[in-house]
């Protein structure tokens, strides 16, 4: 073999040498790629679980915390029911010593007083979410007061005879009308609730038109 034989034959052996020298590095870049390009895959499945994870613990807390409020407002509703209540308790038992009161004395403004003053605390415990029952109630007071007024002056002009006891009792049923009306419209509210105040307030007005004496 001649010398320029030689030269090709080893220049084509570099060659391929090479050829096959960067065949093997562009497989082993392309398995570094495919297994970077799979960590990548593995990586965003696992942040998306996370994801999801994050999202449902969320909506858990969510759901816990909406209930929570709603707790809270359940413990809030029955507080509020359970102070009407009182309130409305306590209005009654200041009204019901006026239902059947009969002695002419000033011991009645003692529970009248009583009453008015059961009245401001109802309004304030009760009448917080609706104006009409400081209304409905302001006009009651208004007519109870002019009850007492009425029958106490009706019982003082009661002549003294056989007939005093029941006369006194005659001139005492405005006022005694008036506390019985009264225990029974409260009831009615409790029962049917603020949707009964309008007629409430116009019964109780009108009641206060009809009896007003003439000026």
């Amino acid at each position: 073999m001649d010398l320029a034989v030689l030269i090709v034959s080893i220049g084509a052996l570099t060659i391929t040498g090479i050829a096959a020298t960067s065949a093997w590095v562009q497989a082993k870049l392309a398995v570094s790629a495919r297994k970077n390009a799979e960590a990548a895959e593995g990586r965003a499945i696992d942040a998306e679980r996370r994801a999801l994870e994050a999202a449902e613990s969320s909506a858990a807390s969510s759901i816990r915390v909406a209930a929570a409020f709603e707790q809270a407002n359940d413990l809030a509703r029955a507080s509020t029911l359970t102070v009407k209540d009182a309130a409305h308790h306590d209005l009654i038992a200041a009204i019901s010593p006026l239902v059947s009161i009969n002695v002419l004395s000033m011991e009645i403004w003692p529970y009248f007083e009583t009453l008015r003053l059961r009245m401001i605390t109802f309004i304030d415990r009760a009448g917080k979410d609706s104006e009409l029952i400081g209304n409905w109630l302001d006009a009651e007071r208004t007519y109870g007061l002019q009850c007492v007024r009425d029958s106490m002056h009706a019982a003082r002009t009661v002549p003294r005879s056989e007939l005093w006891a029941s006369q006194t009792a005659q001139a005492m049923s405005p006022l005694h009308t008036w506390a019985m009306n009264l225990i029974t419209n409260l009831r009615v509210w409790r029962a049917k609730g603020d949707e009964v105040l309008d007629d409430l307030v116009d019964q109780t007005n009108q009641t206060i038109q009809v009896t007003r004496p003439v000026s």
